[in-house]
């Protein structure tokens, strides 16, 4: 790996429940929103009807409208039609990677990288797929078939529960074949279990983990390096570090990365339910009272390249990527491992790598998700690393305003650490009412007017997954 080799970010483009990086009119609401301490957390408005799900709250992206990113005029009628009809988490993708291309304002795209992180893989697209063609065999088996087979319909999704379902299924349907046939209807023939899956095949592509990689390199036409990274909500983090050292190692000049996840979906929340990890009483990052995060969904993608190239064709330069870092703490799929010895590790890494001490560093962007047992791991980690330093150090969670985008959270999070070098201001987090004894101080919802140097992010993801990126200040 060439040490000569230099990387900065160009451009970066997000949508994000609290606006998108640039609006229709070409502001960048996102930022708007953030530091003027606004939250888009509230009540889920796409799922309703079943219990708990009226208790949870959720960051959406509310009115979307894919057109309102990518000019439709533009593009053959029936490939925006088609992409049109992709999962949110792709659309996402495609606008947030049109917003970073604009925003670096680079034109030849023929040998860019594309790196993406995953985690939900669509889950969203075939939950409706399943329901509406169990709507259609409702219609001719009687509505109580959609109880019978929704796992959906209790208070949490229980995997366990769906083999039985699907038994009671096929002895309804034998007792309606049977009806259909004395009845002399000839099609029954043709209707079986398995038939309620027929439409999946031309659908396959909105949930494979190469399905954001494959559509953004066919729609924008990247040949270069491509990669789809799934390591859960550290997946966006992974993406711009792995595009990071594709860059440092010379195998591209420039690459695209980050994430983009659409998360918010009943066998999802359910499962998020079922491991008490998701708030009922609103989002309160090291609040003694905290009981979790709320889902959010969306996307951010940031431009890197090489310092030369960049140079070159006078690009606007936001930061400098000098380090990442990740690890695995082969502890549980779940929770952290409370001594955090692993995460740690990946800190004095990244330091090391950047030739920095716990000292030099001026700001972080935790994981910070809120749920007891994270904020209470991670204020331990990063007491143990920056010692005295931290006194110094402004610690900024904003999962409380964002939502936990998943794969997108990390690479939302750099966003915002870009955003921080270009505006010199700090974006608050929502105070505790009653601040956890165990857990660091962090910056007050007013923000700071503040000029940093150097910006730590930190992502801990489900497996275990950890990932540390280091930017700095950009100086020639």
């Amino acid at each position: 790996m060439s040490k000569e080799t230099r990387v900065v970010v160009t451009g970066v483009g997000g949508v994000t429940p609290l606006g998108p990086t640039r609006n229709k009119e070409g502001n960048n609401e996102f930022w708007r929103n953030l530091t003027a301490g606004k939250s888009a957390i509230a009540d889920i408005k796409s799922l309703k009807g079943v219990g708990v799900f009226e208790r949870i709250k959720g960051a959406e992206i509310h009115d979307w409208r894919l057109e309102d990113y990518l000019d439709s005029s533009k593009i053959d009628r029936k490939v925006f039609r088609r992409i049109s009809e992709l999962d949110k988490m792709i659309q996402f993708a495609l606008a947030a990677t049109k917003l970073s291309i604009d925003d670096s304002c680079l034109e030849n795209l023929d040998e860019v990288g594309f790196y993406t992180g995953n985690a939900m893989q669509g889950i969203g697209v075939m939950e409706k797929l399943i329901m509406d063609t169990i709507q259609k065999y409702a219609v001719l088996f009687g509505e109580e078939l959609i109880s019978e087979i929704s796992p959906f319909t209790g208070d949490s999704f229980d995997i366990r529960s769906f083999p039985n379902a699907l038994k009671n299924v096929q002895g309804e349907m034998k007792a309606k074949l049977e009806e259909l046939k004395r009845e002399g209807i000839k099609d029954y023939k043709r209707i079986n279990l398995f038939s309620l899956f027929k439409a999946l095949p031309p659908t396959i592509f909105n949930f494979t983990n190469y399905a954001i990689s494959g559509q953004i390199a066919s729609f924008f036409k990247i040949h270069g390096p491509t990669l789809a990274v799934n390591s859960s909500c550290s997946a966006g983090s992974d993406a711009i570090g792995n595009a990071y050292n594709i860059i440092k190692n010379n195998d591209s000049d420039v690459m695209i990365a980050g994430g983009s996840d659409a998360p918010i979906a009943y066998s999802i929340l359910s499962m998020c339910n079922k491991l008490k990890v998701i708030s009922k009483n609103g989002v309160k990052p090291g609040d003694i009272d905290r009981d979790g995060f709320a889902l959010g969904e969306g996307a951010g993608y940031i431009v890197l390249e090489e310092l030369k190239h960049a140079c070159k064709r006078n690009a606007r330069i936001y930061s400098e990527i000098v380090a990442y870092s990740q690890s695995n703490d082969g502890y549980n799929m779940v929770a952290l491992d409370p001594n955090g010895d692993f995460i740690k590790n990946s800190i004095y890494q990244t330091l090391k790598k950047a030739n920095m001490s716990p000292s030099d560093i001026d700001y972080i962007n935790p994981h910070g998700t809120s749920t007891k047992d994270c904020d209470s791991v991670e204020s331990r980690i990063i007491q143990d690393v920056f010692g005295d330093s931290l006194e110094k150090i402004v610690v900024n969670p904003t999962k409380c305003f964002t939502g936990h985008l998943q794969a997108g959270a990390g690479a939302v999070e750099a966003i915002i650490i870009n955003s921080i070098f270009e505006n010199d201001f700090i974006p608050g987090t929502i105070e505790p009412t009653k601040k956890d004894g165990e857990c660091v101080n962090y910056i007050p919802k007013s923000g700071l007017k503040k000029r940093i140097n150097t910006a730590l992010s930190l992502s801990m993801g489900f497996g275990g997954h950890n990932s540390v990126l280091l930017f700095k200040r950009y100086n020639e």
